[in-house]
C-alpha cells in the first residue's frame, strides 16, 4: 500500500478515536447552519446541518445528514417518494462552506445556548451517530430528513428543557402549501413532486411538522427557548451571517408545464373536432 494512503487512514482512524474521547472545552459551540437554496430539484428546499465547534481542541466539524448518491437509478422519483437511504458524513466544517461559497448559495448559523453538560451531549450523540453502523438512515422528504433530524437529536438530548415557541408561526398550513412556496409555480420540480407524493402533502400540519424544511428549521429555533437555571432564555445565542448571497430560485423554462399540457388540449380538442366535422359532412 502506498505510503501517503496508509498514513491517510491512520490519521482518519485517530482522529476519529480522537473525537470520540475528547472533552470539549468551555469555549466550544455548538450550531445549527442553515444553507439556502441550489438551483437543482434536490437543492430548492435548502439545507440543514450541525456545526460543533472548538478552538481549544482544534476541532471545527460539520455534521450532515444530507449525504447520498444522486446518480442513482431513479433518483428524482425516489427523491420525491422518499425511497433513498441518506448517510451522515462529518468532515471539516471549512470544506462545507467552501461548497456553498462556490455555488452562491447563503449560509447562516446559530450558536445555541447550552451549558457544558449539553454541549459534549449534542457532541458525543453525534459521534456515535456517525459511526459506520449508524451513519445511514431511511430518507423521507416530509418526515425524516437533514431538517427534521435536527429537530429530533434536539428534543431528544434536551427533553423539555427545549421549548419551540411555535405562537408566531400559522398554523394548520398543509405541505403542499409549504413545498409550493420553495419550489417556483410552474416548473417540473414543482409539477413532479406535486403529482408523485399525492395527497400527504393536503392533510394539515404544525409548525413543528413544518420543519422538514431548513427555512423553518431555522425559524423555530430562532423562536425557541431554554430553560437555564429555572428561567426560559432564548434557545440561540448568537446568529451569524456566514455567506450572504441572494436566494437562488428555480426558474420557469420554456417548455413549462402549463404550455405544454395547453399545447396538448389544444391538439386534442383540433384532431376532436375535425373528426366530429367529418362525420357530419354528407356522403356523396
Amino acid at each position: 500500500m502506498n505510503k501517503r494512503v496508509l498514513l491517510l487512514l491512520i490519521l482518519i482512524v485517530f482522529s476519529k478515536v480522537f473525537y470520540a474521547q475528547a472533552k470539549l472545552s468551555v469555549y466550544s459551540e455548538v450550531s445549527i447552519v442553515t444553507a439556502g437554496s441550489g438551483s437543482e430539484l434536490y437543492e430548492a428546499f435548502g439545507h440543514s446541518a450541525i456545526r460543533v465547534k472548538d478552538p481549544l481542541l482544534k476541532l471545527d466539524i460539520i455534521y450532515n445528514y444530507g449525504i447520498f448518491d444522486f446518480n442513482a437509478p431513479n433518483f428524482y422519483s425516489n427523491f420525491a417518494q422518499g425511497k433513498m437511504y441518506y448517510k451522515l458524513e462529518r468532515y471539516p466544517f471549512k470544506y462545507f462552506l467552501r461548497s456553498y461559497q462556490l455555488e452562491k448559495r447563503w449560509v447562516k448559523q446559530q450558536v445555541l445556548n447550552l451549558n457544558q453538560a449539553e454541549k459534549q451531549a449534542f457532541f458525543m450523540y453525534l459521534e456515535n451517530n456517525a459511526l459506520p453502523k449508524n451513519a445511514t438512515y431511511l430518507y423521507d422528504p416530509f418526515f425524516n430528513n437533514c431538517a427534521t433530524i435536527l429537530r429530533d437529536i434536539t428534543t431528544s438530548i434536551l427533553k423539555d428543557k427545549v421549548n419551540f415557541n411555535t405562537a408566531s408561526l400559522e398554523n394548520g398550513k398543509t405541505l403542499r402549501e409549504l413545498m409550493n412556496a420553495e419550489i417556483t409555480h410552474n416548473t417540473w420540480g414543482n409539477f413532479g413532486i406535486n403529482l408523485i407524493a399525492g395527497t400527504i402533502l393536503d392533510k394539515k400540519r404544525t409548525p413543528l411538522e413544518y420543519m422538514y424544511l431548513p427555512d423553518y428549521v431555522f425559524k423555530n429555533f430562532k423562536n425557541a427557548t431554554i430553560e437555564i437555571e429555572g428561567a426560559q432564555k432564548p434557545f440561540v445565542k448568537k446568529e451569524e451571517t456566514l455567506l450572504n448571497y441572494k436566494e437562488i430560485k428555480s426558474k420557469t423554462s420554456f417548455l413549462n408545464p402549463i404550455l405544454v399540457f395547453s399545447a396538448f388540449a389544444i391538439l386534442v380538442f383540433f384532431i376532436t373536432y375535425k373528426d366530429i366535422k367529418k362525420k357530419k359532412e354528407p356522403k356523396v
